[in-house]
């Protein structure tokens, strides 16, 4: 349920999770992986 457009306090966790993974990792793909993290989840709320 989104609320105000923000994420919900497990969607932070995950999110703040994923960024940190990406970007430890491959600081180059950050910005590709969170559009397409996000674009899913704004999938999932519009359905």
């Amino acid at each position: 349920m989104r609320l105000n457009g923000k994420l919900s306090p497990i969607e932070q966790l995950i999110a703040r999770d994923l960024a940190e993974y990406l970007l430890s990792n491959t600081p180059h793909l950050y910005e590709v992986e969170m559009e397409r993290y996000y674009s899913i989840i704004r999938g999932r709320r519009d359905e």
